[in-house]
């Protein structure tokens, strides 16, 4: 099942939960259904909103661009990049 990022501004809190896709949660009491959680101090009724994030491909974080090192041009004649 996928996962997805909710967060409520009343709260200031973003939480993840797994449901089916055709499942759009509206309150922060739905998400706390949801990811069995103790919904606090926050109203039930305080709305959500997805946050939509970039998907790990196979697990791991994306790999940070190589950046050339300062002063040294990417291609043996230089190259727009570091211009």
């Amino acid at each position: 099942m996928p996962a997805y990022d909710y967060h409520c501004d009343t709260n200031g809190r973003t939480i993840e939960v797994s449901h089916a896709m055709t499942t759009l949660l509206q309150t922060w009491g739905e998400l706390c259904d949801s990811a069995d959680l103790d919904p606090g101090q926050t109203p039930v009724d305080a709305p959500l909103r997805r946050v939509f994030s970039a998907p790990l491909i196979g697990g791991k974080e994306p790999a940070a661009a190589a950046q050339p090192a300062p002063g040294v041009p990417c291609q043996p004649n230089g190259c727009p990049c570091c211009h």
